[in-house]
């Protein structure tokens, strides 16, 4: 599944976007080469809602605020959650270089195995009611170890360049600069 959030075609480097035109058509091809569907969800409006509209809110009055978070945290785990349940499927996996472990209160997010592309950073305000449902297969992995299995696999994306970019870039009518753009993987 691949959620359309946002793409600002002027952006520097919009191509190697996490939602990117070409990222959606690279991702539907190989679930299509897999014999596997690919739903594309599209929820740009209501991500300029949750997740943009609140940044450049937060940024004009001069907070440092993170999209990252709220997007992977809170918006699209909620999105992805929701339409698992309607299609019946109880687990939801995605790539997120995170781990799941279990501890003497229950179910806690941990670090991934990688310390250069641990993401949890970006879901360390994900509801710990989801975890049960949830599966990041590549937390235990390294991402050398990803590509070569990609590669092994015969799979495009093992060579393709990362998304380091905000999944988004504003315009601020404020007159302040826009922000930097830190790496958001």
């Amino acid at each position: 599944m691949t959620l359309r959030l946002w793409i600002d075609p002027h952006a520097a480097g919009s191509e190697r976007a996490c939602c990117s035109p070409e990222s959606v058509i690279t991702a539907r091809e190989t679930c299509h080469s897999l014999g596997c569907a690919h739903v594309t969800l599209d929820l740009r409006e209501a991500f300029r809602d949750a997740v943009v509209a609140p940044y450049i809110r937060g940024y004009a009055d001069g907070q440092t605020p993170n999209p990252c978070t709220r997007c992977n945290g809170v918006f699209r785990f909620s999105e992805l959650m929701r339409f698992a349940a309607r299609i019946g499927a109880q687990r939801l996996a995605t790539g997120h270089y995170a781990r799941i472990v279990e501890r003497a209160d229950g179910l806690a997010l941990a670090r991934g195995a990688d310390p250069s592309k641990d993401q949890s950073y970006m879901l360390a305000t994900l509801d710990r009611s989801l975890l049960e449902a949830l599966w990041f297969p590549l937390g235990d992995w390294h991402k050398a170890q990803t590509r070569a299995r990609a590669a092994a696999a015969g799979l495009r994306q093992a060579t393709s360049s990362e998304s380091q970019e905000h999944a988004f870039s504003a315009v601020m009518t404020t007159g302040l600069p826009a922000p930097s753009r830190a790496p958001c993987t």
